[in-house]
């Protein structure tokens, strides 16, 4: 018995990195018994290869499901009786015919090695194939009559799925070895990969418990306490510190950010301290958003006593103010409330009622010390149509199409804010897409306006005002927020 117990048979082109993976994993159990020709046979190649077949106990056969694919030539008669006379030959004769053929003839090594283990009695062969799928079944391959006789060994199988390793053939591969493991080798293996998989388990047992505390920060303070005793989150946590202190600056946050204008506004924020970090960044972009409507005189009302009452009167608004470019979104409604980014960015909030609306307005204040509010009618019909009240039927023009998500374009479906023109004020949906909440009204109804995309034409008129119950949400009302300056 030669040097080598253990031959491992494979071909390069498609199941090489699987051979040579499975040699690794053996190598624990059987070091310096393994025959693999990648590493240990020179000189004389193919005269070593019979060699070494003919003195192994164990044969491993490495296949992938392109591995035992032939041609019609290769299924022949005349070639299955040239690899059975090459395989029969004395390793020296074997070597003599290799020398003769070496330039005329392209030789299967593989298909020889397992022609010529399966010559040998004894000889104990492992078949290491891929699990039986639609389009493999190593059971019912059509294979040459030299070799189809490897279809009746007990196959061993692996999954060649991305989620699956392959080195969990290893303990079934090691159940059908006749080798004897190297004792020592299985005790050292043994006791060194307990003592890995303990480390691994530990590591990632606090990894998990860090990750899991660290998912539970909210506020500034929680951070702080947090990178005091952290092993693997540390740094995760000191970049929030700083995305705190970079949001909070000093206490100033941009307001009013017209576009193709150069303006520097600021407001003066009081953050609260059980503010957390996504509110920070939600509410941030939110007063961004706040555009400045000057103090003016203009005429309010409808033309023509069609619809609710609504008749038409000179009106001051003496004190400016900042009123949202956008409806509140789904996803800033849950920030703020909720504290918890859930629903659409850029959606607009609807399903609640006014007084809900109430609630969102106390939140706000809590948490940014500023003074939010419903519009009134009046300051939502002055912002609607700021400089244009006598000139444009709706918020940013006379094409409703243009400007508005209504009934004729709507598809029944709310849109995107900011999908059409805004007004000159860069104010978006004043008319259309949901119809939004305003301070006046009785202890049983509030006003809306602004019409939907359920609404006609005439509905998301800049003058037409309706009504809805205080206590009611539908899925066409909404919000549009006022920031008193």
């Amino acid at each position: 018995m030669g040097k080598y117990s253990i031959f491992i048979s494979y071909r390069r082109t498609d199941a090489g990195d699987k051979a040579e993976h499975l040699k690794d994993l053996l190598d624990v159990f059987y070091r310096g018994r393994i025959s693999f020709d990648r590493e240990n046979i020179t000189g004389k190649f193919n005269s070593q290869l019979i060699e070494r077949i003919d003195s192994v106990k164990d044969f491993i056969l490495v296949l992938d499901k392109e591995s035992l694919v032939y041609s019609d030539e290769a299924m022949s008669r005349e070639t299955v009786s040239f690899y059975n006379e090459l395989a029969s030959l004395s390793s020296e004769d074997f070597s003599k015919r290799i020398n003769e053929l070496f330039l005329t003839t392209k030789i299967d090594y593989v298909r020889l090695e397992i022609v010529r283990a399966l010559k040998r009695d004894g000889l104990n062969i492992i078949p290491v194939v891929p699990e039986r799928s639609a389009d493999y079944n190593f059971a019912e391959l059509s294979l040459p009559a030299d070799i189809a006789a490897i279809k009746g060994y007990e196959a061993v199988f692996y999954s060649d799925s991305p989620d699956s390793l392959f080195k969990d053939v290893v303990p079934k591969i090691l159940k059908h070895l006749k080798t004897k493991r190297t004792r020592l080798a299985s005790r050292i293996l043994y006791s060194f990969s307990a003592f890995v998989l303990a480390c691994i388990l530990l590591v990632s047992f606090l990894w998990m418990s860090e990750k899991s505390r660290f998912e539970k920060c909210r506020i500034e303070s929680d951070y702080l306490m947090f990178q005091d005793n952290s092993l693997f989150f540390k740094k995760s946590a000191e970049d929030s510190l700083v995305a705190f202190s970079e949001l909070k600056g000093e206490g100033k946050t941009a307001i009013d950010d017209a576009a193709g204008t150069e303006k520097n506004s600021e407001i003066v924020v009081i953050w609260n301290d059980r503010c957390s970090l996504i509110q920070l960044r939600t509410l941030k972009s939110l007063i961004n958003n706040m555009m400045l409507v000057p103090s003016g005189v203009f005429t309010m009302g409808a033309h023509s006593s069609e619809g609710l009452e609504n008749p038409l009167r000179q009106v001051s608004v003496s004190t400016p103010f900042y009123i949202s470019k956008f409806e509140l979104t789904e996803r800033e409604w849950s920030v703020i409330m909720n504290d918890l980014p859930e629903g659409g960015t850029d959606i607009p909030k609807t399903g609640i009622s006014w007084i809900d609306a109430q609630n969102l307005i106390s939140r706000l204040g809590y948490l940014t010390g500023l003074q939010f509010d419903l519009p009134s009618e009046e300051e939502w019909e002055y912002a609607a149509g700021y400089e244009d009240w006598n000139q444009w039927e709706y918020s940013g023009g006379d094409d409703p199409a243009s400007v508005a998500v209504f009934r004729d374009n709507s598809n029944g479906h709310i849109c995107n804010v900011g999908s059409k023109s805004p007004n000159r004020l860069e104010i978006y949906d004043m008319s259309g897409n949901v119809s939004e909440w305003c301070r006046d009204g009785n202890e049983f109804k509030k006003r809306i306006r602004g019409g939907s995309f359920r609404s006609s034409s005439e509905e998301i008129s800049i003058s037409y005002s309706d009504s809805y119950p205080l206590d009611k949400s539908s899925d066409h009302i909404g919000v549009r927020l006022i920031l008193l300056k």
